[in-house]
């Protein structure tokens, strides 16, 4: 094989290399009418190319936040969906600096409720257990198992509602108890329950996005 066809052959592959390396740079301006082209409206092109090689059950999820849905009176909250779809694809997971430590209730503590997180659709997802202790000067802590998880979105807030299923801003209305924001993502963690919180009352935890107003997932204690 000559120099001039190895050249030629090392050349082709390098552009091959380069073309399918930047195809979400180059992809929507030749093919305007593709998925990926078209993708959520609103997300960056290298957004897009990731948000085509979604399942479509996930794509129709993120498209119904979007869009809304008139038949359940959902509004649509396009900012949220983009929102979500920007923290998958480029935010981080984050797991607590005490999560490898190990845990033991405290002691004279008693466990008084459970629960286990359910997720709000297909791409807001969220996993694990919950208990929360009483220990012995009548506080209460609230502790995350090791297996928790939730999808990443932006200000995420721990709080109690009276609403058996919330799903945003209405769902949760006025009358909630927020404990404060999410430490991480994954993982184990304890927070403090306070004196103000009431299961009674409010026996519904929620992953509450305090910026959209909307909600990730749920739990009811038990």
């Amino acid at each position: 094989m000559d120099l001039r066809l190895r050249l030629l052959l090392i050349s082709g592959m390098a552009l091959l290399i380069l073309g399918a390396w930047t195809l979400p740079e180059w992809w929507a301006f030749v093919n305007p009418t593709s998925p990926i082209s078209q993708g959520l409206p609103g997300l960056e092109i290298e957004a897009r190319a990731r948000f085509d090689a979604l399942a479509p059950a996930e794509q129709q999820a993120y498209f119904a936040i979007f869009e809304g849905d008139e038949d359940f009176e959902i509004d649509p909250q396009p900012d949220w969906a983009l929102a979500l779809v920007r923290s998958r694809f480029f935010g981080e997971d984050i797991a607590d600096e005490q999560a490898t430590e190990p845990f033991e209730p405290p002691s004279g503590s008693t466990l008084i409720a459970t629960g286990t997180w359910l997720g709000a659709d297909e791409v807001r997802q969220v996993e694990g257990e919950v208990s929360i202790y009483r220990l012995s000067d009548g506080s209460r802590i609230l502790r995350f198992d090791e297996e928790f998880t939730s999808s990443r979105a932006p200000d995420i807030h721990i709080i109690f509602t009276r609403n058996p299923d919330p799903l945003d801003e209405r769902g949760v209305g006025v009358d909630y108890i927020d404990i404060g924001s999410l430490r991480a993502n994954v993982g184990a963690q304890t927070y403090t329950v306070p004196e103000s919180v009431d299961f009674s009352r409010y026996p519904v935890m929620a992953l509450y996005s305090v910026e959209f107003e909307q909600v990730l997932g749920t739990l009811t204690i038990q």
